[in-house]
């Protein structure tokens, strides 16, 4: 199988040494290798990655990061599981693979704390499911789907509850949008953003009371 494959080589060049699970490199090469076949994955991160780390503090991160992984094997013993980076977290399999419910299971235990020594570290998780009904060219183009999907859940004020399917729709959508930011981006470094004043009329005295402005790229 996969594990045994990879327990032959070399462990540590496969495996994230805090988690247990098998790291970004091992992921990219199962996916380059079996590219074509069907697979099921459901990917998780933990919301805001960066400022929680900051907030509780590497060390403690760490010790949540490996009891989360330690969770991740005895619960999932049958699905091939991996740590990217970044809070990032995916479990896979080329056999079919309830989602929804690896879903739920992922959020009902996020739903309790982490013990850390004497402190609880509570984390919240948004999920994804994504499966080879999905049109991807490349695993470059896969990874790009999956970090995707994971900054779109970190910009949402409203954080979902549910797993987040992504498709071809969800996939094209997530472009179209980073195209305008970056043309906006682009406009204002340029200063090639013009403002209009569109008059707002009180109606009863005809007069100007207010105005509503409007901008324009060119």
């Amino acid at each position: 199988g996969i594990r045994s494959f990879f327990g032959a080589q070399n462990p540590e060049r496969f495996l994230e040494h805090r988690t247990g699970l098998f790291n970004r490199r091992s992921f990219e090469g199962v996916m380059q290798e079996n590219f074509g076949r069907r697979y099921w994955l459901v990917s998780f991160g933990i919301y805001n990655y960066a400022d929680v780390r900051e907030l509780y503090g590497a060390q403690q991160m760490d010790r949540c990061l490996a009891q989360i992984g330690s969770w991740i094997r005895k619960t999932f013993p049958g699905v091939n599981s991996y740590y990217l980076r970044n809070g990032i977290f995916i479990l896979q399999s080329f056999q079919p693979l309830d989602q929804e419910t690896v879903s739920h299971r992922i959020q009902q235990r996020f739903g309790e704390s982490w013990q850390v020594g004497e402190s609880e570290r509570f984390l919240d998780v948004g999920c994804a499911f994504l499966d080879s009904s999905i049109c991807v060219s490349s695993v470059h183009v896969l990874m790009n789907c999956i970090s995707m999907a994971h900054r779109h859940l970190d910009e949402k004020v409203q954080k979902p509850t549910e797993a987040i399917q992504v498709d071809g729709k969800y996939v094209r959508g997530l472009h179209e949008e980073r195209a305008v930011k970056r043309a906006l981006e682009r406009a204002v470094e340029n200063d090639s953003v013009c403002v209009f004043l569109q008059p707002i009329v009180d109606a009863s005295s005809q007069r100007v009371v207010g105005a509503e402005a409007l901008a324009r790229l060119f």
